[in-house]
C-alpha cells in the first residue's frame, strides 16, 4: 500500500515535495524499531504538508494545462506560419517564372518593334518616291509675272548703270591726263545719218541713249529672240522640237518626218495651251543637263564679245580691259539669258513688242497725249520721264511729238483666246513739239533717262 501511494503521488506530482514522503516513509521504516527507540508521528503536521503539496500540485496540473493550450495555439500559429511561408515560396517561384516570361515577352517585343522600325522606314522611302512621282506629275510651279516683269525692268537699268560705270573710268583716266583740256567726244555715228542727226544735235545724252538702243537690239537678237527655243541649243536641235511641236499641232501625222516626229503626233497630239506646256517641261529638263549648261556658258561668253565689240562701234572709249567685260557679262549678259530661261521653259507665253531690230528713228511715227498712260516716253530735251499728267502741250490732234528711238519693246503674256497682258510698258524717247523748257544739270543717270520714275 505504502509503494502505491507513493508511486500515485509520485506520478500526480513528480516535482512535489519530496520530503513530505521522506516523513512518512522515515516513520513508517522506525516502526519495528519502536521496542528499542519510541517516537511519536505528528499525522497532522504531515497531511497538513501534504494538502498544501496535493493542493500545489492541482494548481500546478492548472497551469501545465494552460501551458498545453498554448502549446497548442503556438503550434497552430507556427502551422499558420509554414503554410504562409509555403505560400510566399510558391509566389516567389510564380513571380520568377512571370518576370522570365516577361523578359521572353518583352525580348520579342523588342525585335517586333525593330522589325516594324525598319518596315516603317521603308514605308516612308516608298512614300516619299510616291510624292516625288506625285510632285513631278503635278503641274510646274510658274514664276509670277511680276518677277517676270521686274527681271526685264532691272534689266534696263542694268544697262544704264553700266554705262554710267564705263563713262565715269573714262572721264577720271581723261581727266587726270588732260587736266584741262577739251571735253572728247564719247560716242561715234558710224557714218549713219540717224545716228549722226541725233549725236549733232544732243551730243552726250543722244550718245547715251543710242548705246542703250544698240544694246536691247542685241540682246533682242541674240538671246530674247522668239527663234530661240533655249540658248545652247543647235540649230538642229531647236529645228526638230519645232518640227515636234508643229506635228502636235495638226490633225494628221506629216508625211516624210523621222520617227520621233511621227511617234509625237501620236502621242502627244493636243490643244495648243497643251504643247506649250510639253515645251515647258521639255526645255526645263533639257536645260538641267550638264552639256547644255556646258554651251549654255560657250554660248553667253561669244554673246559678251560680240555685244562688246558692237558696243564699241558707237562708243569708241571703251576697252576690253577684265573689269569691262566682266562688268558687262555681270550686269547685262547674265541677268539678259536668266530672263530669257524664265520666259523660254514657262508654260506661259511671253511677247515682246514692238520689235526691236535696228536702230533708225521712227519714221514718220507721231506720238499722241494717250500713249503717255500705255508707254514710258522719255523726252529727250530734259531727260524726264512723262507721265500722263505732266504739262505737255498737244494740238489739235492729241499729237505732243515725234518718236525718236524705241530703247525697250513692251512685254505681254499671251493668253490663248484673249486679249494679252501688258506687264512692262514699252520706253520710247520722244522729241515734243512744243518743249516743256530748257534742259536742266542732270546726273548721268537722269541723262540716261533715269528721272524720278524710269521703271
Amino acid at each position: 500500500m505504502t509503494m502505491v501511494f507513493i508511486y500515485k503521488f509520485k506520478k500526480r506530482n513528480p516535482d512535489g515535495e519530496m520530503d513530505i514522503l521522506s516523513d512518512y516513509l522515515t516513520a513508517t521504516a522506525s516502526r519495528g524499531h519502536q521496542q528499542r527507540r519510541p517516537r511519536t508521528f505528528d499525522t497532522s503536521r504531515s497531511l497538513a504538508r501534504l494538502s498544501g503539496g496535493l493542493t500545489q500540485n492541482i494548481a500546478d496540473s492548472a497551469e501545465v494545462e494552460d501551458l498545453d493550450l498554448e502549446l497548442q495555439r503556438q503550434k497552430k500559429e507556427v502551422a499558420q506560419l509554414k503554410s504562409d511561408h509555403d505560400q510566399l515560396v510558391r509566389t516567389h517561384q510564380a513571380t520568377i517564372e512571370e518576370n522570365q516570361n516577361l523578359r521572353t515577352w518583352t525580348s520579342q517585343l523588342e525585335n517586333t518593334l525593330d522589325r516594324t522600325r525598319r518596315q516603317n522606314n521603308s514605308i516612308k522611302h516608298e512614300l516619299q518616291a510616291c510624292k516625288d512621282d506625285l510632285f513631278k506629275m503635278q503641274p510646274r510651279s510658274e514664276v509670277p509675272d511680276t518677277d517676270v516683269a521686274k527681271a526685264y525692268e532691272e534689266l534696263q537699268v542694268n544697262i544704264s548703270r553700266w554705262m554710267e560705270g564705263e563713262i565715269s573710268h573714262f572721264e577720271t583716266n581723261y581727266r587726270k591726263r588732260h587736266p584741262s583740256g577739251p571735253s572728247p567726244n564719247l560716242f561715234n555715228h558710224r557714218d549713219e545719218s540717224a545716228v549722226k542727226q541725233i549725236l549733232s544735235d544732243y551730243p552726250t545724252s543722244g550718245g547715251e541713249y543710242i548705246v542703250r538702243c544698240f544694246i536691247q537690239t542685241m540682246l533682242h537678237s541674240l538671246v530674247l529672240a522668239d527663234d530661240i527655243l533655249l540658248l545652247g541649243l543647235d540649230e538642229q536641235e531647236t529645228a526638230l522640237l519645232q518640227r515636234i511641236e508643229q506635228s502636235m499641232g495638226k490633225a494628221k501625222p506629216p508625211r516624210g518626218e523621222s520617227f520621233i516626229v511621227l511617234a509625237a503626233h501620236c502621242l502627244l497630239r493636243s490643244e495648243p495651251e497643251s504643247i506649250q506646256s510639253w515645251r515647258s517641261d521639255t526645255l526645263t529638263a533639257l536645260a538641267r543637263t550638264q552639256d547644255l549648261q556646258q554651251k549654255r556658258l560657250d554660248s553667253a561668253n561669244r554673246i559678251m564679245h560680240t555685244l562688246f565689240d558692237g558696243v564699241a562701234a558707237y562708243f569708241p572709249i571703251i576697252n576690253k580691259r577684265k573689269e569691262s567685260l566682266q562688268g558687262i557679262y555681270d550686269e547685262v549678259i547674265d541677268p539678259a539669258i536668266e530672263l530669257a530661261s524664265t520666259i523660254k521653259t514657262s508654260s506661259s507665253r511671253y511677247v515682246f513688242s514692238p520689235k526691236i531690230e535696228t536702230i533708225s528713228p521712227f519714221s514718220g511715227h507721231r506720238l499722241t497725249h494717250n500713249q503717255l498712260s500705255t508707254s514710258r516716253v522719255i523726252d529727250i530735251e530734259t531727260g524726264k520721264t512723262l507721265k500722263a499728267d505732266s504739262p505737255v502741250q498737244q494740238d489739235e490732234m492729241g499729237e505732243i511729238g515725234r518718236n525718236i528711238l524705241l530703247l525697250a519693246p513692251a512685254l505681254y503674256r499671251h493668253n490663248p483666246g484673249q486679249a494679252s497682258i501688258q506687264l512692262v510698258k514699252e520706253t520710247v524717247l520722244v522729241k515734243l513739239d512744243k518743249p516743256l523748257g530748257r534742259r536742266r544739270a542732270a546726273t548721268n543717270h537722269q541723262a540716261l533717262g533715269g528721272g524720278a520714275s524710269l521703271i
